[in-house]
């Protein structure tokens, strides 16, 4: 692995230890025994099922709309799941999870609540999810201020998600 490889999973992981604190709290659900890998990035055991977690950037840019946003994902996630499904890696549940450090997912997730989003339950993933790094609303340092996810799939979490409120700490 070359340094650069090193560094990017080094991201990842940060990445990837934000969505686990937010996820675990908004969903009560555990995400334990986290193991680097290559396809999938990581390898996790989630309410005790052997797990894959594929970690991915979204570079929406800062004039996108919601439905840009949701494209981006779109094609991203049928690029992973057409790689994924020719090689076999759907025999153990996949989470997609995309990061995203501009546009705040707070400021336009209603948006993304107009656009149907069925499409991506056919993509293999057994889970989908967008997080918000956007140091606006979250700080990696703080965990007052975990981040804010949206589920795309399953249905059953389909939406915004919030651990605490916008007047949580350190704000209010």
């Amino acid at each position: 692995m070359g340094q650069d490889d090193w560094i990017k999973k080094e991201i990842e992981s940060e990445l990837l230890d934000a969505f686990v604190d937010s996820y675990s709290l908004i969903t009560s659900r555990v995400i334990d025994e986290i193991e680097s890998s290559e396809n999938p990035d990581f390898l996790a055991m989630i309410d005790g099922q052997r797990s894959g977690i594929e970690v991915a950037e979204l570079r929406a840019g800062s004039e996108r709309e919601p439905y840009d946003y949701i494209a981006e994902a779109w094609r991203i996630a049928e690029k992973k799941h057409i790689s994924y499904n020719k090689r076999g890696l759907f025999s153990i549940p996949i989470f997609l999870v995309f990061f995203a450090s501009e546009h705040p997912l707070y400021e336009f997730y209603k948006g993304i609540a107009d656009i149907p989003l069925e499409d991506f339950n056919d993509l293999g993933f057994s889970e989908v999810w967008l997080a918000d790094l956007n140091e606006e609303y979250f700080s990696c340092r703080d965990p007052r201020r975990p981040a804010d996810l949206y589920c795309i799939s399953p249905e059953e979490w389909r939406g915004f998600h919030r651990y605490g409120n916008w007047g949580r700490k350190p704000f209010g």
